[in-house]
């Protein structure tokens, strides 16, 4: 597929527009898995949506439906503010069924319990942070999965994504890939044998395998 990267005229909505939650599993899977320093965007970890049709705000242009008020619960104004709607900065999703962090604490399979167990990973795992090795075990344009090794000293991660839809399956060198075990994921299943190692993965799935060091 091709990436365009909007404008500042244009709508920047956020991830969560037209994605599922299982897209934006594999999505934050990815981005927390990956070198450098990851960005999340308030809102972004509960799935808030993107409110089109918003004017423009002191230069916010198509991006002022990324920036309406933080949704922390059910209460008025989604407990943001205790001021009259009419006075919010921008007004709160309308919708019903919005998603807020109260909701999603309670829930052990929510979005936001998902991004804190990356990030609880990522933290606690040298080897997935910005200093760690990263080489790639299967890149190839316009295929998947995408799979790549993070490694930092003796500590080493394998980590899978498959974003479409499509079932896959690859095979790739095993040499130093025995003892996976699975720290997240689901959809992933990966067998080792006569040095080769077989990934199978379902649709829209993603696996972080911790190696034997």
């Amino acid at each position: 597929e091709t990436v365009s990267i909007p404008s500042a005229n244009h709508d920047m909505p956020r991830a969560c527009v037209d994605r599922s939650k299982a897209d934006l599993e594999v999505i934050f899977a990815f981005l927390l898995s990956w070198p450098g320093v990851p960005f999340l965007y308030y809102g972004d970890e509960i799935g808030m949506r993107f409110l089109r049709g918003l004017p423009s705000k002191e230069g916010g242009y198509g991006r002022t439906g990324t920036r309406t008020p933080m949704q922390w619960d059910g209460s008025r104004n989604a407990g943001f503010s205790t001021a009259s709607a009419r006075d919010l900065y921008l007004p709160i999703d309308p919708q019903a069924g919005r998603p807020t962090v109260s909701a999603q604490e309670q829930r052990s399979t929510s979005l936001l319990n998902h991004v804190r167990r990356l990030i609880a990973l990522r933290k606690s795992s040298p080897a997935l942070g910005a200093k760690g090795k990263m080489t790639p075990l299967f890149a190839e344009p316009g295929r998947y999965p995408f799979v790549y090794l993070r490694q930092r000293g003796r500590e080493r991660f394998l980590v899978a994504l498959n974003p479409p839809r499509k079932p896959v399956t690859v095979s790739v060198e095993a040499a130093g890939l025995s003892g996976m075990r699975r720290e997240l994921g689901r959809g992933v299943k990966i067998s080792v044998h006569r040095g080769r190692c077989k990934i199978s993965m379902a649709g829209v799935s993603y696996g972080i395998f911790r190696l034997d060091s």
